[in-house]
This record gives C-alpha cells, structure tokens and sequence, in this order.
C-alpha cells in the first residue's frame, strides 16, 4: 500500500503543477518543496531522511508527498528503505527547460548573488552530477553577458540530472516512473500518473493544474478525449 509519494523534476518543468495536481486529490496532501531544495543537494541520506520523516513515515491518513528538485540525491536509499513510496519525476523539453531557466532566474538575480559562492557539483548514486553554477547564472542575470555559457552549464545538469532518472527507473521500474510533462495537459495522462501510485479510480480528480507563471510550461487544462 502507497503511504508516501515524491516528485521531483530539473525544474522548470512542472513540478509546481504537478504538487497542485496531487494535492487536489481526495486522498493526497501534497505540497511543493517544502525544504530548502538548495541546502538539500548537499546532505547525506540520515540527515536528510530525519527531514523527510514526516512524508516517508505518515500517520495514518492521507497519502503524505511533497514535490521538489533535489530529492533525486536520496531516492535509491529511499527506495532500498522503504516499500511504501513511489517516485514520479517530470521530464520536460531540453530547450525549453533552459529558456525557462533563464526566464525565470531573469527577475531572482539578487538571490543567485547570494548564492553564487555554492558548489556546483555534488555526488548522486556513487557518481559526480553537475549541479547549475549560481555565480555564472547571476552574473549573466546582472550583465547579460556570455549567455552561451549559462546555457552550456544549464544543459549540463539538465543532462546529468535526467541521466541520473533513466537509471532510477531501469533499477527500480514499479517505483520510479518518467513522465512528459505534457501529462499534465490531458485527462488521460493525469490517469496514468494516478494509476502509477496504485489511486481507487473513486478517488481520482482530474482538475486543471497551476499553470506556471513565466512561460506556462504547463497548460493548466487538459483535454476530455482519451
């Protein structure tokens, strides 16, 4: 029996509509990055799951998920541990996922000062993923200079990130599941996102999701045809 779910995504890819989405459920409460996704990518799996206690271990209830990034770090040891959980991960459009990247970082530039002093690398699964350079997104947010650059290391996580999914999902197929996020757009793919948790069909809501407020990666409609 399903107790917890956990999605996760590059970002900018819909994660936000699909937290809208699950929490519309009748027997979902699910929210969106409730911990500090950043701060996340640099934890190890017991100070992280002391965190995460509270999704991975529900009460009785509802089933318990939240939506954020840098849950990717932990899902194998969160998989290994635990039979109750199942991961949905939304994948978007490479170059749609980057200019919605630089869309959206456009306006945030004072947190990435902030910020840009972080690392750009962590360790996922035994292997080295690249993680965005904070310094060289703020400074083309400030200056609007070596654009390529930006891109070329936003490609490169989103790379790594996803090459990261595959893997998951080879190693742990009834667990882990790809989805387009154009899933979200159809009534027919928020089904298979909910049959993949194991919902009653009695409990199923199709709704239109948040759509995201810089560049509607998600629709926020579906269509009634199957």
């Amino acid at each position: 029996m399903i107790k917890s779910v956990l999605g996760i995504g590059s970002g900018r890819c819909g994660t936000t509509s699909l937290a809208s989405f699950l929490n519309a459920q009748k027997t979902i409460t699910c929210t969106h990055e409730r911990y500090d996704q950043r701060s996340m990518w640099y934890r190890e799996y017991p100070l992280a799951k002391q965190q995460l206690k509270s999704i991975l271990e529900p009460k009785e209830g509802p089933i318990v998920g939240d939506v954020g990034q840098s849950y990717l770090k932990f899902i194998q040891d969160i998989l290994d541990e635990y039979d109750t959980v199942k991961i949905i991960c939304l994948k978007r459009d490479r170059e749609k996922t980057i200019n919605s990247f630089l869309k959206w970082s456009a306006a945030r530039y004072p947190k990435w000062l902030f910020l840009q002093n972080s690392p750009t690398t962590c360790v996922v699964g035994g292997k080295l993923m690249h993680l965005t350079n904070l310094g060289l997104l703020a400074e083309w947010c400030l200056r609007r200079v070596d654009e390529q650059s930006v891109r070329v290391d936003l490609g490169n996580y989103y790379d790594d990130y996803y090459e990261h999914c595959e893997i998951l999902e080879k190693n742990n197929g009834g667990k882990f599941k790809i989805f387009p996020t154009e899933t979200l757009n159809t009534k027919t793919g928020m089904r298979e996102i909910l049959d993949f948790i194991d919902l009653a069909e009695k409990d199923m809501i199709f709704k239109k999701v948040r759509a995201n407020t810089i560049d509607n990666c998600v629709l926020g409609k579906y269509e009634n045809g199957g």
